[in-house]
Order: C-alpha cells, then structure tokens, then sequence
C-alpha cells in the first residue's frame, strides 16, 4: 500500500544546457539532451497512478555541497504515516531524521557496484573500462555517503556493445528489487535489513569528457564487430579427464583434455544436456542438425588405440515435446526426463518407457515458469531443482524449487530468485558430493570473449535459505586445450564439454 508521495521540486528539470556546462564536457551534455533521454531515461507520466496518494512538498535545507534535511513540519506528517520504509527515486544525499523515521529506513539504488563505481553516468565506465560485469545494489541509506546496508545486489554481464541495453538491463533487473525485499519481510526474514554498512571506498566517477566520450564510442564500435566474429567462430567438443570431478576443487589439479571422436550426425553445438545415470550410461539431448527435432542419446564412450570414441547405443526422437530434454536422470528403477511444456511455460516430467523407446509424460512440476538448465537432485530429505529464469535473459537469476516428493507439489523457494549473479548462477552440470559438502557446477557468463566453468559449495539450502561461495574457477590454464563450460561426473573420470 502506498500511503505517501513525497515530492522533491526540484526533480524532473531538463539536463544542463551547453552554456550551463563546462566546454570539456559538451560532447556527454548534447547526448543526454537528445538521444539518450529519449531512450533508457525518458519520463513517464504518473499522475494516474498517484491521484489518490497524500503528497508532500518538504522544504529542505543544503548542508555542505550536497547534504539535505526535511523540515521539521514534514518530518513530522511523514512520521503520522506509520511507513514500512521510503523509496528515494528524487533528491541528493538525505542525512538526518529522515533516514530513521520509516520502520526500515530509507532504501535507494545504486546502479553500479559500489565496491567498483562511485558516481555516475551508471552503466557508463563499466563499457569505458572493459569490465564483463555491471552490478547493481539495493541499499538502506545511511548517515555515511556511499555507505549503505545492501538489501539486495546483482552482478549482471556488461551489454559492451550498446550504453542503452546496458542501462535497460540493470533498471529493469533491479526493479523488482524492492518487492523481493518485502516479501522477505513478510516471511520473517530481516537479516539483511541488520547488516553493515558496506564502507565503500571505491573512486567516484563524473560525467566524461569530449575525448572520453568520444573513446567510449569507439569501443561500443569495436566491440559490435568483434561479437559478430565471435558468435561465427564458436565451437563445442566433448572430452573426458582423468579424475573426478570433485579433482578439480583442487587449485593444482590441471589435467589433460582427452577428445572425444563424435560421429558426422552428432553435431556437439547441437547439444542441450549431458548427463550420466547410475550405471555409468551417458545421455546426451539435443536437436537434429538436419531437421532440427529433439532427441535423446543413450551412448558409452570406447578408448581404443589412445583415443575416446562415441558408440551411440539408443537414439529417441522425440515426438511428446517441442522441446529437448532439458535433464535426465535416474530414480527408484525409471528413467526421467525434465522438460519445458508444450506450451513453453512451465516444467514437466516424462518417464522412458523402455518397450518403445519413448517419453511419456508423468505430470506437470511446475506451471508457469521459464526456467532453463535445470538440474534436479535430492538433498536433506526433499527433492531439489536449481535452474535459470530467462523471464529476464542474461542467465543471471537463480531461481530454486523444493518438494518433499518427486512427484509432489513443488514450491517456490521464498527467497527466488536466491541469487543474481552472471558470474556463478548459470548451472555447469548436476550437483555432487564430496567429504559430506554439496557442489555446484556452474558457468561463469561474464567472461569475455568466452565462459569457463566455476565450482561452487553450498553453505546453506533450505526452504527459505540459500548460501554458496566460489571455491574454484576453471581458467584456460587450468587445462591443457579448451575451456570446461560443463562438468559431470563419469565413474572415476570427469565427462566434460568444452569450447575451443
């Protein structure tokens, strides 16, 4: 419920003119005063939606440079409102009563992270610097400039190749922020809100210069051509290592990638899962190179004279779905399949039935969702499933749903999407157990030009938590050939898919 609207004056006013802006920032100055207002910032009209909300206009008094306290009349009006928290779109840097006058503080955005980027244009120095990720903070503003509690935080890949994409990309994540952290008020979740102030100590940015802007678009320039190389050249291969997969959660183990012999029909870039069952079969889904229908694998791999070879064993095509099996694995004596509805939206199970080598569709797990690279697996007596929300692309948004029953009623974990992170969200392959910790493969996305696999430990799972650390990523060093972007376990040895 939004009880009340308060109105900074001075908010809404066009960008400086030339003749208001120093003569070395002019180029930054005629952008924002044409094309860019006009695409990620252009103004919207609210009026309807704030008809029947109080308003109010403080008076507000500068201290320092920039430093602004409410008048003592409006403090007290917006105290008689009995608020949750405030939402400070408007205004500078808020100090005094203001900030603790709501049961939760004042909360306010940060489009960059902090522990990098101070200052502005957001989205603007990440591109500038080369850097793969552009972040994003949530936080409860503090007395301390740059020195908010973060409520919620993202890291999100840096759209390198369009300053207006890059933008769009982190308002329209970071929208929802504020609703997230109310639902985990209501669920009884306020740890965040306790947290310290972040500290950041990060250099403060300014709006470029005419030689900075004029560097800043060509490489925007440069990196469109350079992203229509890389996506011409892009190939996939299947290996196996010798060792577990659990070897590679040490930071000296850099073993050789021994490739794999795929036949002409089995196009790898094709590839959607590679999975391996309990007695060592390995399932592989994907499309047809020719006609482009969903199948299913069933194959082993042979080494014979030095080298790994592809015996394909069973081959589905798969008429149940318009969709490749998203997952496989095996269960009390079944094989099963995760895969997107007909309809797109939502995850399904299908059994094989072995006497016609065909899915048959089980039950409905979960409606309404779009949710990609699932992987499912049991974990402290419930049955887990861990996959990317494309509802906002990027493969950033970890979502996570639990039930006590395979075939159950499987629900939403409260704090979805648990984490937002282009760096280490995106799973790499099924979990696995090693000395009585639960792992995580996963692809860091954000690596340019080409992602790598990342090994995550999960330090808390459950119905409303959800913690994990990187405890190893898997750099081209690591490996003797091309980069891992897949990891899964194959008896003693690790099956993996790598790009060249």
């Amino acid at each position: 419920e939004l009880k009340v609207l308060v109105i900074d004056k001075t908010a809404g006013a066009p960008p400086p003119s030339l003749l208001q802006t120093p003569f070395r920032r002019w180029l930054y100055t005629l952008y924002r005063r044409t094309w860019f207002i006009q695409a990620p910032r252009r103004s919207v009209d609210m009026q309807s939606v704030f008809s029947d909300v109080a308003t109010i206009t403080p008076e507000v008094t500068v201290k320092g440079r920039f430093s602004q306290y409410f008048d003592d009349e409006s403090l007290k009006t917006i105290r008689s409102q009995d608020l949750d928290f405030l939402l400070r779109f408007g205004f500078n840097i808020v100090r005094g009563e203001i900030l603790s006058i709501a049961r939760y503080g004042v909360w306010s955005f940060h489009h960059a992270d902090v522990e990098k980027y101070r200052g502005s244009p957001a989205g603007f120095w990440e591109i500038y610097h080369g850097d793969p990720v552009t972040g994003a903070i949530l936080q409860r503003l503090t007395e301390r400039l740059d020195g908010g509690i973060v409520l919620r935080q993202g890291h999100l890949k840096t759209v390198d190749y369009s300053y207006v994409r890059n933008i769009h990309s982190v308002y329209h994540e970071s929208a929802a922020w504020p609703a997230l952290v109310c639902q985990d008020i209501r669920n009884g979740d306020t740890t965040a809100l306790a947290g310290s102030p972040s500290g950041s100590t990060a250099p403060i940015y300014y709006p470029p210069s005419n030689l900075q802007l004029l560097r800043f678009a060509g490489k925007i320039g440069w990196n469109r051509v350079r992203r229509r190389r890389e996506a011409q050249v892009r190939q996939l291969a299947i290996g196996v290592v010798d060792g577990e997969v659990a070897s590679f959660l040490e930071p000296d183990f850099n073993p050789s990638l021994q490739e794999v012999d795929v036949p002409a029909g089995v196009i790898v870039s094709n590839l959607n899962s590679v999975t391996v069952l309990g007695d060592g079969a390995i399932v592989f889904t994907g499309r047809d190179h020719l006609d482009d229908t969903p199948y299913t694998i069933f194959a082993d791999l042979s080494f014979t004279e030095g080298r790994w070879s592809f015996v394909e064993k069973t081959k589905i095509r798969q008429n149940t779905s318009a969709f490749a099996a998203e997952f496989v694995f095996d269960h009390a004596g079944s094989i099963y399949g995760i895969f997107k509805s007909s309809a797109g939206s939502g995850i399904e199970l299908y059994s094989l039935d072995p006497a016609k080598d065909q899915w048959q569709k089980e039950i409905v797990l979960i409606k309404d969702i779009d949710v990609s690279h699932p992987t499912v697996f049991q974990y402290e007596d419930r049955w887990w499933l861990f996959g990317i929300d494309n509802r906002f692309g990027g493969g950033h948004r970890l979502v996570v749903y639990y039930a006590d029953d395979l075939k159950g009623a499987w629900q939403s974990h409260s704090a979805n999407p648990v984490k937002i992170d282009i760096r280490s969200s995106q799973p790499a392959g099924p979990h696995f157990f090693h000395d009585g910790d639960l792992y995580r493969p996963v692809l860091n996305g954000a690596v340019v030009p080409r992602p790598h696999a990342v090994v995550n430990r999960v330090l808390s799972l459950s119905p409303a938590e959800f913690a994990e650390e990187t405890v190893r990523e898997i750099r081209p060093a690591a490996i003797a050939g091309p980069r891992l972007v897949t990891l899964v376990q194959w008896g003693d040895r690790t099956l993996v898919v790598a790009e060249r």
